[in-house]
């Protein structure tokens, strides 16, 4: 799958409900993204993280474990204390700006999470173009996870 887009980027939209499945999905991207010699910059929550590490340790030798990157997801998307998608963008720009501007190849997966609060769909909605225009111009493949247990009814 990666390799059919990878001179063209993608923002992969990934609806998921058991927990488990996720997870092996997870490992299955970072299987084929560092097979194709890319780093992988994974943002998680504390509740999966702790079995992903477990699975990256088990599956993955020292070398490949060098090219996956976790930043905690609640840090990311609430680090000013809410959902704000331009300190999101500023963000996700910072952390990806060394990779980009010494040519190594980077993907990206997000587990996108949120406090409870106010327009959130249409903040979410509107996170997901940016997020979409600036991918188009740097061609990196990055996959949004949402939990579909988790309403977007607020």
């Amino acid at each position: 799958m990666i390799s059919t887009v990878q001179e063209t980027g993608a923002h992969i939209f990934y609806s998921f409900e058991n927990e488990e499945k996720y997870v092996d999905n997870l490992i299955a991207y970072l299987t084929e993204a560092i097979g194709l010699g890319n780093h992988v910059m994974i943002i998680e929550n504390d509740r999966i993280m702790p079995e992903l590490q477990k699975r990256i340790k088990a599956e993955f030798n020292e070398e490949q474990q060098e090219m996956i990157h976790t930043i905690n997801n609640y840090e990311f998307y609430c680090y000013r204390g809410n959902f704000n998608k331009q300190t999101i963008l500023s963000y996700l720009d910072n952390m990806l700006a060394p990779f980009l501007e010494n040519n190594i190849p980077i993907q990206t997966w997000a587990h996108v999470e949120w406090r409870d609060q106010e327009e959130i769909v249409q903040n979410l909605g509107d996170y997901e173009k940016e997020v979409d225009a600036m991918l188009q111009t740097t061609n990196l493949i990055n996959v949004c996870g949402y939990d579909a247990n988790r309403s977007l009814s607020h």
